[in-house]
Protein backbone atom coordinates (compact mmCIF):
# COMPACT_ATOMS: atom_id res chain seq x y z
CA UNK A 1 0.00 0.00 0.00
CA UNK A 2 1.62 3.42 -1.34
CA UNK A 3 2.25 6.17 1.90
CA UNK A 4 0.76 8.85 0.55
CA UNK A 5 2.82 11.60 2.42
CA UNK A 6 5.85 9.46 0.40
CA UNK A 7 3.71 10.56 -2.99
CA UNK A 8 3.13 13.93 -2.16
CA UNK A 9 6.56 14.26 -1.46
CA UNK A 10 7.67 12.63 -4.66
CA UNK A 11 5.29 15.10 -6.37
CA UNK A 12 6.83 17.84 -8.50
CA UNK A 13 6.66 21.38 -6.79
CA UNK A 14 3.80 23.73 -8.22
CA UNK A 15 4.48 26.49 -10.86
CA UNK A 16 3.66 29.33 -7.95
CA UNK A 17 6.35 27.36 -5.93
CA UNK A 18 8.75 27.79 -9.12
CA UNK A 19 8.49 31.23 -9.35
CA UNK A 20 8.69 31.61 -5.76
CA UNK A 21 12.22 30.34 -5.74
CA UNK A 22 13.00 32.45 -9.15
CA UNK A 23 12.03 35.63 -7.96
CA UNK A 24 13.74 35.19 -4.78
CA UNK A 25 16.76 34.66 -5.91
CA UNK A 26 16.93 37.25 -8.33
CA UNK A 27 15.68 39.91 -6.11
CA UNK A 28 18.19 39.07 -3.60
CA UNK A 29 20.41 40.53 -5.59
CA UNK A 30 18.95 43.72 -5.22
CA UNK A 31 18.25 43.58 -1.66
CA UNK A 32 21.77 43.08 -0.92
CA UNK A 33 23.04 45.86 -2.75
CA UNK A 34 20.32 47.67 -0.99
CA UNK A 35 20.89 46.24 2.49
CA UNK A 36 25.42 47.33 1.82
CA UNK A 37 24.66 50.53 0.34
CA UNK A 38 21.95 51.64 3.31
CA UNK A 39 24.19 50.67 6.04
CA UNK A 40 27.49 52.45 4.21
CA UNK A 41 25.21 55.42 4.19
CA UNK A 42 23.74 55.53 7.82
CA UNK A 43 27.29 56.42 8.75
CA UNK A 44 28.15 58.86 5.93
CA UNK A 45 29.80 61.14 8.51
CA UNK A 46 31.78 58.40 10.37
CA UNK A 47 33.14 56.77 7.48
CA UNK A 48 33.82 60.74 6.14
CA UNK A 49 32.09 59.40 2.33
CA UNK A 50 31.33 62.83 1.57
CA UNK A 51 34.48 63.99 1.76
CA UNK A 52 36.97 61.32 0.11
CA UNK A 53 36.86 61.65 -3.68
CA UNK A 54 36.57 59.52 -6.90
CA UNK A 55 39.52 59.33 -8.67
CA UNK A 56 38.47 57.03 -11.10
CA UNK A 57 38.40 57.63 -14.70
CA UNK A 58 35.91 54.97 -15.56
CA UNK A 59 33.46 56.61 -12.62
CA UNK A 60 34.53 60.38 -13.42
CA UNK A 61 33.90 59.43 -17.55
CA UNK A 62 30.62 57.14 -16.74
CA UNK A 63 29.53 60.67 -14.61
CA UNK A 64 30.38 62.70 -17.51
CA UNK A 65 32.86 64.62 -15.38
CA UNK A 66 36.29 65.29 -17.32
CA UNK A 67 39.52 65.96 -15.74
CA UNK A 68 40.47 69.72 -14.92
CA UNK A 69 42.62 71.79 -16.84
CA UNK A 70 46.03 72.66 -15.11
CA UNK A 71 45.99 75.22 -12.55
CA UNK A 72 46.96 78.82 -12.53
CA UNK A 73 49.05 79.91 -9.73
CA UNK A 74 50.00 83.48 -8.18
CA UNK A 75 52.57 83.34 -5.64
CA UNK A 76 53.79 85.91 -2.86
CA UNK A 77 56.18 84.95 -0.84
CA UNK A 78 54.52 82.09 1.30
CA UNK A 79 51.24 82.74 -0.28
CA UNK A 80 49.69 81.05 -3.42
CA UNK A 81 46.64 81.71 -4.84
CA UNK A 82 45.34 79.43 -7.59
CA UNK A 83 42.28 79.10 -9.79
CA UNK A 84 41.21 75.34 -11.19
CA UNK A 85 38.48 76.49 -13.23
CA UNK A 86 35.91 78.57 -11.44
CA UNK A 87 37.44 77.53 -8.00
CA UNK A 88 39.92 80.18 -6.06
CA UNK A 89 42.23 77.97 -3.66
CA UNK A 90 45.09 78.98 -0.93
CA UNK A 91 47.83 77.51 -0.61
CA UNK A 92 46.02 74.45 -1.84
CA UNK A 93 42.59 74.41 -0.13
CA UNK A 94 39.74 75.64 -1.84
CA UNK A 95 38.10 79.50 -1.43
CA UNK A 96 35.56 80.43 -2.89
CA UNK A 97 33.93 79.94 -6.53
CA UNK A 98 34.37 82.63 -8.89
CA UNK A 99 33.71 82.35 -12.91
CA UNK A 100 36.07 85.57 -13.34
CA UNK A 101 39.63 84.76 -14.74
CA UNK A 102 42.34 85.31 -12.08
CA UNK A 103 44.11 88.39 -12.52
CA UNK A 104 46.47 88.11 -9.66
CA UNK A 105 46.92 89.17 -5.80
CA UNK A 106 48.81 91.13 -3.51
CA UNK A 107 48.80 90.79 0.05
CA UNK A 108 49.59 93.29 3.02
CA UNK A 109 49.52 93.01 6.48
CA UNK A 110 46.23 93.40 7.44
CA UNK A 111 44.98 91.32 3.66
CA UNK A 112 45.06 89.51 0.76
CA UNK A 113 43.58 91.99 -2.34
CA UNK A 114 42.62 89.22 -4.98
CA UNK A 115 41.98 90.84 -8.44
CA UNK A 116 40.00 89.67 -10.63
CA UNK A 117 38.69 91.66 -14.12
CA UNK A 118 35.56 93.71 -12.94
CA UNK A 119 36.36 93.33 -8.76
CA UNK A 120 38.45 92.96 -6.15
CA UNK A 121 38.27 89.89 -3.12
CA UNK A 122 39.97 91.38 0.21
CA UNK A 123 40.95 88.22 2.13
CA UNK A 124 42.49 87.28 5.30
CA UNK A 125 45.56 85.37 5.45
CA UNK A 126 43.71 82.03 6.70
CA UNK A 127 41.27 82.77 3.50
CA UNK A 128 38.15 84.46 4.96
CA UNK A 129 36.61 86.41 2.71
CA UNK A 130 36.23 89.98 4.64
CA UNK A 131 35.15 92.44 1.50
CA UNK A 132 34.13 92.37 -2.07
CA UNK A 133 35.07 96.11 -3.89
CA UNK A 134 32.83 95.58 -7.28
CA UNK A 135 33.09 99.65 -7.53
CA UNK A 136 36.57 99.90 -9.25
CA UNK A 137 38.77 103.18 -8.88
CA UNK A 138 37.29 105.95 -11.39
CA UNK A 139 39.35 105.35 -14.65
CA UNK A 140 39.91 101.85 -14.67
CA UNK A 141 36.65 99.64 -16.12
CA UNK A 142 39.22 96.40 -16.16
CA UNK A 143 41.98 94.94 -13.75
CA UNK A 144 44.43 93.94 -16.14
CA UNK A 145 47.22 93.91 -13.31
CA UNK A 146 47.57 94.07 -9.33
CA UNK A 147 50.62 95.08 -7.54
CA UNK A 148 51.94 96.81 -4.73
CA UNK A 149 54.79 99.28 -3.92
CA UNK A 150 57.46 99.75 -1.56
CA UNK A 151 55.66 101.45 1.03
CA UNK A 152 52.70 98.18 0.67
CA UNK A 153 50.49 100.12 -1.06
CA UNK A 154 47.94 98.48 -3.54
CA UNK A 155 48.29 98.91 -7.07
CA UNK A 156 46.11 98.42 -10.19
CA UNK A 157 46.89 98.59 -13.89
CA UNK A 158 44.15 98.68 -16.44
CA UNK A 159 42.76 101.36 -19.35
CA UNK A 160 46.60 101.97 -20.03
CA UNK A 161 46.95 104.10 -16.65
CA UNK A 162 48.06 103.18 -13.09
CA UNK A 163 46.45 103.77 -10.06
CA UNK A 164 47.74 103.77 -6.16
CA UNK A 165 45.37 102.91 -3.13
CA UNK A 166 45.43 104.63 0.49
CA UNK A 167 46.03 101.86 3.16
CA UNK A 168 42.54 101.15 3.48
CA UNK A 169 41.80 100.60 -0.76
CA UNK A 170 39.22 103.97 -0.22
CA UNK A 171 41.08 107.00 -2.24
CA UNK A 172 43.06 106.45 -5.28
CA UNK A 173 45.43 108.30 -7.32
CA UNK A 174 46.88 108.43 -10.46
CA UNK A 175 50.97 107.67 -10.46
CA UNK A 176 53.16 107.55 -13.17
CA UNK A 177 57.00 106.52 -12.03
CA UNK A 178 56.96 104.52 -9.12
CA UNK A 179 58.73 101.10 -8.74
CA UNK A 180 55.38 98.50 -8.70
CA UNK A 181 56.07 94.73 -7.73
CA UNK A 182 53.09 92.85 -10.52
CA UNK A 183 51.43 89.63 -9.35
CA UNK A 184 52.59 87.36 -11.99
CA UNK A 185 51.68 83.68 -12.91
CA UNK A 186 54.28 81.13 -10.92
CA UNK A 187 54.73 77.53 -10.49
CA UNK A 188 53.58 74.95 -8.59
CA UNK A 189 55.16 71.82 -7.01
CA UNK A 190 53.49 68.80 -8.36
CA UNK A 191 52.09 67.56 -5.41
CA UNK A 192 50.33 70.80 -4.70
CA UNK A 193 48.91 70.75 -8.19
CA UNK A 194 47.79 67.01 -7.79
CA UNK A 195 46.31 68.04 -4.57
CA UNK A 196 44.35 70.89 -5.91
CA UNK A 197 42.89 68.61 -8.47
CA UNK A 198 42.43 66.01 -6.32
CA UNK A 199 39.89 69.00 -4.13
CA UNK A 200 38.32 69.95 -7.47
CA UNK A 201 37.23 66.61 -8.25
CA UNK A 202 35.85 65.83 -5.04
CA UNK A 203 33.45 68.51 -4.58
CA UNK A 204 32.23 66.90 -8.43
CA UNK A 205 32.45 63.34 -7.43
CA UNK A 206 32.10 61.43 -4.03
CA UNK A 207 31.90 58.20 -2.39
CA UNK A 208 28.46 59.02 -0.67
CA UNK A 209 27.29 59.76 -4.19
CA UNK A 210 28.19 56.90 -5.95
CA UNK A 211 26.48 55.35 -2.97
CA UNK A 212 23.34 57.44 -3.17
CA UNK A 213 23.05 56.68 -6.97
CA UNK A 214 23.95 53.02 -6.60
CA UNK A 215 21.28 52.61 -3.80
CA UNK A 216 18.62 54.62 -5.87
CA UNK A 217 19.52 52.61 -9.23
CA UNK A 218 20.27 55.88 -10.67
CA UNK A 219 23.63 55.00 -11.24
CA UNK A 220 22.70 52.92 -14.17
CA UNK A 221 20.87 55.46 -15.37
CA UNK A 222 16.75 55.29 -16.16
CA UNK A 223 17.40 51.53 -16.03
CA UNK A 224 18.67 51.47 -12.79
CA UNK A 225 15.26 53.13 -11.23
CA UNK A 226 13.26 50.74 -13.42
CA UNK A 227 15.15 47.38 -12.36
CA UNK A 228 15.02 48.65 -8.57
CA UNK A 229 11.22 49.43 -8.86
CA UNK A 230 10.74 45.91 -10.18
CA UNK A 231 12.95 44.41 -7.54
CA UNK A 232 10.44 46.30 -5.05
CA UNK A 233 7.60 44.82 -7.16
CA UNK A 234 9.05 41.65 -6.68
CA UNK A 235 9.46 41.80 -2.67
CA UNK A 236 6.29 42.73 -2.07
CA UNK A 237 4.58 39.67 -4.57
CA UNK A 238 7.13 37.55 -2.54
CA UNK A 239 5.66 38.37 0.35
CA UNK A 240 1.75 38.19 -0.71
CA UNK A 241 2.67 35.01 -2.21
CA UNK A 242 4.63 33.64 0.51
CA UNK A 243 1.42 34.96 3.06
CA UNK A 244 -0.86 32.51 0.90
CA UNK A 245 1.58 29.82 1.21
CA UNK A 246 1.30 29.97 4.94
CA UNK A 247 -2.26 30.18 4.78
CA UNK A 248 -2.88 27.43 2.89
CA UNK A 249 -0.87 25.17 4.69
CA UNK A 250 -2.55 26.64 7.41
CA UNK A 251 -5.97 25.48 6.32
CA UNK A 252 -4.70 22.00 5.08
CA UNK A 253 -3.56 21.40 8.66
CA UNK A 254 -6.86 22.27 10.08
CA UNK A 255 -8.24 20.00 8.23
Amino acid sequence: MNNPLRIRLKSKPSQLVIWHRRAGLSAAVFVFILAITGFLLNHTSALALDKQQVNSKILLNWYGIELPNQPVHYMDGEILISQLDDQLYLNGHALIRENKALVGFSQTPMFIAVALPHELLLLTHQGKLLERISNLPTGISQIDAIGINREGQIALRGNDQILLADPDLIAWQTIQNEAIVWSTQGEATTALNQQIISNYQSESLSYERILLDLHSGRLLGNWGIYLMDASAVILILLALSGFWRWQQGRNKNQE
